[in-house]
Order: C-alpha cells, then sequence, then structure tokens
C-alpha cells in the first residue's frame, strides 16, 4: 500500500512593496522605512503615503523585510517591526571590517487584529557619525507580507 504524502498548503502573498531610489540612512536616527513601488497587494492594505500596512483581517502573518546599505568597520545597524507605532521586534547586525555592502533583514510573524498598522522601521549608527547610503531596487530594499492563518 501506497502512503500518501500530506499536502502542504500554499500561503498567499498579501502584499511586497519596495524603495526605488536611494537614501541616506543618518547616523543615530530610528527612521520609518519609506517605500516607494508595489509589487503586488491582494486587498490593497499598504499605504505607500503612511508606509505602512493596514491589516485587513484579524490573524496571524509572516513578515520580511531588508534594506542593503553601504557600510564600514563596526557600523551599528537595525531593522524593526512596528506594530501601531510601538516596537513589536528588532534585529541588529553589526558590519565588520571587510565589509561595504551589508543587508540587514528581519522574518518574524505577527499577530495583529483588523486595522493594526504594522511598518518597518531602520536604525543605523557610526562613529563618525556619517549619513549611509541604503540600496535602491526590490531585490535590495523590501517589505513583504503574507497571512498564515
Amino acid at each position: 500500500m501506497e502512503e500518501l504524502e500530506e499536502e502542504v498548503p500554499y500561503i498567499v502573498p498579501r502584499a511586497r512593496v519596495y524603495r526605488l531610489g536611494s537614501f541616506s540612512l543618518t547616523s543615530g536616527s530610528d527612521t520609518l522605512f519609506d517605500y516607494t513601488n508595489t509589487s503586488y497587494d491582494t486587498y490593497n492594505a499598504f499605504n505607500l503615503i503612511s508606509d505602512a500596512y493596514i491589516s485587513p483581517e484579524t490573524g496571524f502573518y509572516q513578515v520580511i523585510a531588508q534594506y542593503c546599505i553601504t557600510a564600514e568597520d563596526q557600523d551599528f545597524f537595525q531593522i524593526e517591526i512596528m506594530i501601531n507605532g510601538s516596537l513589536y521586534a528588532s534585529k541588529s547586525f553589526t558590519a565588520s571590517r571587510f565589509t561595504n555592502t551589508f543587508a540587514v533583514s528581519i522574518t518574524d510573524i505577527v499577530n495583529t487584529t483588523v486595522g493594526d498598522i504594522i511598518a518597518i522601521s531602520a536604525y543605523s549608527f557610526n562613529s563618525i557619525d556619517a549619513s549611509r547610503t541604503v540600496f535602491s531596487g526590490p531585490e535590495y530594499s523590501f517589505f513583504t507580507i503574507s497571512k498564515l492563518f
């Protein structure tokens, strides 16, 4: 008798936005990430003016966000998931002396109710107090969200 493998359901993407046009991230400041373009948005729930996803349904969502940035030895970077203006999750990275381009990313699962506002924030710090350039393009700086259940 042949065993049947359990089918894993496909998770439908909800929204993916990205940044076109590079910009500077100032050292020592927390900045709401500015997205300029939409790859797709199943529920038209991402607002490019406020740079936030407004949850259309209560449930668990997978959030993936990334930005690529120029970096030098010991530069410190952080990426944060904000829900309703409060920090939900963050991940930090420190560049090494062999780095000149650096990817800062986070993946997490968030539990939201209808109307919750999900946004991505970025933080940078370096000892010479210089701005660092965030790279442009859908492959470098993006935010994607999918409803799990």
